[in-house]
């Protein structure tokens, strides 16, 4: 079926030498690495991830740090006595603004609040209170549902 001369068979074999030993000599001249390209790519990519974490942490640190100085000095909570009258209504009826309803300091902006409440206008209410205090969301929906009694 298949006739193979010699010399055939020779040549064939030489070829294949030379294929091989191309391939060997590039394989064994590249520098020798006890880490592939693409570890080293991932190692560059975590390398990296470790520091923008670590900065992200310093930077949360000083921040925090920063609040922490400056907290003291803006706390103003006021402290009802045991003879104010209006420290019976609790701090639960307080105003945001950190006035009480019905006292002597009064806040009229509280009466406009609690109006929108007893209407069941909810939303706005919280609205009213975000705009006239500067609390959050989450603390003006607290407020206007200790008023509502929910």
């Amino acid at each position: 079926m298949f006739e193979v001369s010699i010399a055939e068979a020779i040549i064939f074999l030489t070829v294949f030498g030379i294929i091989v030993g191309v391939l060997w000599a590039i394989f064994v001249s590249r520098p020798k690495t006890a880490v592939s390209e693409e570890e080293q790519y991932i190692q560059r990519l975590n390398s990296q991830w470790a520091q923008q974490r670590h900065e992200e942490t310093q930077r949360a640190e000083r921040i925090r740090r920063e609040t922490e100085q400056r907290l003291p000095a803006n706390r103003s909570t006021p402290v009802a006595s045991v003879n104010d009258p209006t420290a019976a209504a609790g701090p639960s009826m307080m105003h945001p603004s950190g006035t009480m309803p019905g006292g002597a300091d009064a806040n009229p902006e509280y009466h406009a609040v609690l109006a929108l409440v007893q209407q069941g206008r909810i939303v706005e209410a919280v609205k009213k209170v975000r705009q006239d205090t500067g609390i959050g969301l989450v603390d003006a929906k607290k407020f206007i549902d200790q008023m509502s009694g929910r």
